[in-house]
């Protein structure tokens, strides 16, 4: 009871202007969070309509050359008839993934290429938006709390320039972040084995966060292993029922090894002849890709899509001197350092700082993880910046609790403060167009511009480390911090 008195003594300021009980709160956040999910909502109908989301391309043909008993990983463009993506001049395909997911896009392949595009884009916003309610489910108080930090991840969503990139490209990071929101729930909420199911599949889409696995090896995570080894056997399985022996072979010794190389890309020798691939083109030029009869801009936004670590000039220059020394994968190098050195400062925050012990320390953490996944990663796009969704109810409530903190924490509120304008700014970095951010003209201007992606996603991992550690600075009351989803099963 003193401490529900001492709690409700604290609560001002923000608190009381902003988490007040007053519906006009409600109105004003509802008033712009539905015109900006109507404005997104347009802007992918257009997306759907007119762009070719060539990202999608890849994963509609490569369910479709399944369906007809053709490898994914080759670019069927001289099939009868022809499977076109509209976009590769190799002969190799685009598709990155594991087989099983290929199979998976076999059923949007039954459909015409319109309506599975359009279906997909749907699919992907519905799991975007449940995503952020989850995420401020974890970080919200009670249910009124929970609701406006949703509504404020909305808009910041809708505000936020990768997701129009998503869209426009048709990715898929919007169903890896939904997965892997719902396993840091159930991590946070100590069920493990559920967990476990979520990563899992998450690390089936998309392989390069197989990053998090060193993390489970933490006492409180490890009981997540074996459910991921047992998923991981199951999908070997389904592997082998789903597809044919020879692709499943093949990929192994050949498609997999290419990918780590080339990624999407492959050998000069495998470049196709342009005038085949406007032939398959139905004739047209291939800057208006034809898809069933249908004509599509190749790009319907212009943007600098290079996100990644590895793109800086000082490490692509060691990539190449690694190439030309006569070590063809000098990159998976570079990218196993880099692996291996965010495990390690992961490790370290976790026993040494001992973020675990406190239950927002450790979303925060989860933060710093997907974020650092985004930094690192050789293949993250402007577009796989969606991930960053899960830090906006994050940035809200770290706000509210600058006004919680007791006078005793004085100066760890002043440092929280300062921690959080890297965090800010890092993400307005990101959020807005490089034609919006700075005038195009000068060295310095267009050196910010390329490689503004990766200083944002620097300055939220300022942000995140300030906060993480602290968290040790907050000694006193450290229940007034837990999430509420987990006030049900601790207190």
């Amino acid at each position: 009871m003193n401490l529900a008195r001492e709690d409700a003594f604290l609560i001002k300021g923000w608190k009381t202007i902003f988490w007040g009980k007053s519906n006009w709160v409600n109105l004003a956040l509802l008033s712009v969070a539905v015109p900006g999910l109507a404005f997104l909502a347009v802007m992918i109908c257009q997306f759907t309509r007119y762009s070719l989301q060539m990202d999608f391309s890849a994963y509609y043909s490569a369910g479709a050359s399944l369906n007809r008993g053709l490898s994914p990983y080759v670019n069927n463009y001289a099939a009868n008839p022809p499977i076109w993506d509209g976009v590769s001049f190799y002969k190799t395909s685009r598709f990155l993934y594991f087989p099983l997911v290929g199979n998976f896009f076999q059923l949007f392949a039954l459909l015409p290429y319109w309506l599975a595009k359009t279906i997909w884009a749907l699919f992907n916003l519905a799991a975007l938006v449940y995503a952020l309610y989850c995420a401020a489910r974890m970080v919200g108080g009670n249910p009124q709390k929970r609701g406006r930090l949703f509504l404020i991840s909305v808009i910041g969503l809708c505000l936020f320039f990768p997701t129009y990139t998503y869209f426009e490209r048709g990715q898929i990071d919007a169903i890896t972040m939904l997965l892997m929101v719902k396993g840091i729930e159930h991590l946070i909420k100590d069920q493990p084995q559920k967990s476990g199911v979520f990563f899992a599949l998450a690390m089936l889409i998309k392989i390069n966060i197989i990053v998090l696995l060193p993390v489970f090896l933490i006492s409180k995570y490890r009981k997540a292993l074996p459910i991921m080894m047992l998923m991981a056997v199951i999908f070997c399985g389904l592997t082998l029922a789903l597809n044919r022996w020879e692709v499943v072979k093949q990929y192994a010794i050949s498609d997999f090894p290419r990918i780590l190389k080339y990624n999407e890309l492959g050998p000069k020798e495998e470049i196709i002849a342009e005038s085949e691939r406007i032939m398959v083109n139905n004739g047209y030029e291939l800057s208006r890709p034809i898809i069933q009869g249908v004509g599509y801009d190749l790009q319907y936004l212009s943007f600098n899509g290079g996100s990644a670590l590895s793109r800086l000039p000082w490490i692509s220059t060691i990539n190449e001197r690694l190439t030309r020394s006569g070590m063809p994968l000098g990159n998976l190098v570079i990218n196993a350092i880099l692996y291996f050195l965010s495990a390690a400062l992961c490790i370290w925050l976790i026993r040494t700082r001992k973020v675990l012990q406190r239950l927002d320390g450790e979303y925060l953490l989860w933060g710093l993880i997907l974020t650092l996944i985004l930094l690192i990663s050789p293949l993250t796009w402007v577009m796989n910046l969606v991930w960053l969704g899960v830090l906006l109810p994050v940035i809200g409530i770290e706000f509210i609790q600058l006004d919680q903190s007791s006078t005793k924490q004085g100066f760890a509120k002043w440092i929280q403060f300062l921690g959080l304008i890297p965090g800010v700014v890092g993400w307005l970095f990101i959020a807005l167009p490089e034609v919006w951010l700075l005038p195009p003209g000068s060295l310095v201007a267009n050196g910010l511009v390329l490689f503004k992606n990766q200083i944002g996603l620097f300055l939220l991992l300022v942000w995140l480390a300030v906060s993480i550690n602290l968290k040790n600075l907050k000694l006193d009351h450290p229940e007034r911090h837990i999430p509420s989803i987990l006030k049900e099963n601790t207190l």
